[in-house]
C-alpha cells in the first residue's frame, strides 16, 4: 500500500514528519551512493525543504515529548553514516516559509553556540508492526551525530509507546542554517559555484502543488544545484524542458505490513542536475 499522497493537497500545509521519512531518505541516500552519484565525502552543502516541527505523534496521537525538528538531523545522521558527508562534517540549510519553524531552528543553533545539546525525543509505537529494518533504524537513529540518553518514561496513557532520547552534539546543531524561502517562487541567487548545493531533498512539500507549481520549484532547485548536484523527492515530477534535472533512479521503501492491504510503503525519486 502506496501512503496516500493525494490526500495532503486539500488540507493545508502541515507542519509534522515523521521518524518514516528520515528512514526513507536514508534507504534512498544508500541507494543514490551504490549507484556512484554521490561519492564519499560529496556532500559539504546540503539544502532540506520544509524541515518540519513536531508537536504531536501524527500515527498515535499522543503528544508528551517537547516541540521538536526531527528530519534536519535525520538527513546529517545519514550523510554521516553513510559516509557521504564531507570530512569536516556537512552544512545544512533549511527552507521554509513557517517563521514558527525557522525561529525554532534558530534557537536551536543559538544554543549550541552556547555548548548546548540539541535533545531529541524519538518514539515508536510498538503497536505498529514496524519491519525490521525501520524498527533498526530507530534503533539507532541519531548515534552518528550524538549520543543516546536512554529510553525516557512515557505516561502511563500513552500507550504500548517507546522512546529513545538523543542528545545531538552543539557542533551539528551550529551547522543548520534556517532560510525563510518558498520554493516554489524562491531561490538563494546567484550562488557562486563554491557555493551551491551538492544535494537538496524535499519530502511532503511538492505534493502540496499543481504541475506548474511543482515545475517552478524544480527550476528553483536546479538552480541551486551544482552540476550533477542530486535532488530527491517523494513526489515524482517530470522536469519540463529548459530545467537541467534529469530523472536518475527510484527507490520503493517498505515501512510496515498492513492485514488485507499489503505493505505501506513510499517511493522516492532522485535527479541529477545536467
Amino acid at each position: 500500500m502506496l501512503i496516500d499522497q493525494t490526500a495532503f493537497r486539500e488540507r493545508g500545509l502541515s507542519t509534522d514528519t515523521t521518524i518514516l521519512g528520515g528512514y526513507a531518505i536514508e534507504r534512498t541516500l544508500e541507494a543514490v551512493r551504490d549507484g556512484g552519484l554521490l561519492g564519499t565525502g560529496a556532500v559539504r552543502r546540503a539544502g532540506l525543504v520544509g524541515p518540519g516541527l513536531d508537536f504531536a505523534d501524527k500515527d498515535a496521537g499522543y503528544d508528551f515529548y517537547p516541540v521538536q525538528s526531527i528530519q534536519p538531523f535525520a538527513l546529517l545522521d545519514a550523510l554521516a553514516r553513510l559516509g557521504l558527508a564531507a570530512p569536516d562534517g556537512a552544512a545544512l540549510a533549511t527552507f521554509d516559509v513557517n517563521p514558527r519553524i525557522n525561529d525554532h531552528l534558530a534557537a536551536a543553533a543559538a544554543g549550541a553556540a552556547a555548548g548546548a545539546p540539541y535533545r531529541l525525543a524519538l518514539p515508536r509505537n510498538t503497536d505498529l508492526p514496524w519491519n525490521d529494518r525501520l524498527a533498526a533504524y530507530w534503533e539507532r537513529l541519531g548515534d552518528a551525530v550524538g549520543q543516546a540518553t536512554g529510553d525516557f518514561a512515557a505516561p502511563p496513557n500513552a500507550g504500548n509507546v517507546r522512546t529513545r532520547g538523543v542528545a545531538v552534539r552543539p557542533e551539528v546543531v551550529r551547522s543548520i542554517a534556517p532560510r525563510d524561502l518558498n520554493i516554489v517562487l524562491q531561490r538563494l541567487d546567484p550562488l557562486p559555484a563554491g557555493e551551491r548545493f551538492d544535494l537538496i531533498v524535499a519530502t511532503d512539500v511538492l505534493v502540496y502543488y499543481d504541475i506548474f507549481e511543482q515545475s517552478l520549484a524544480l527550476a528553483n532547485v536546479a538552480a541551486m544545484l551544482r552540476p550533477e548536484g542530486i535532488f530527491v523527492s517523494n513526489t515524482s515530477v517530470v522536469p519540463l524542458p529548459g530545467i537541467p534535472l534529469a530523472q536518475a533512479g527510484q527507490a520503493r521503501v517498505s515501512y510496515m505490513p498492513v492485514p488485507g492491504q499489503g505493505e505501506v510503503h513510499d517511493v522516492l525519486t532522485w535527479y541529477r542536475r545536467e
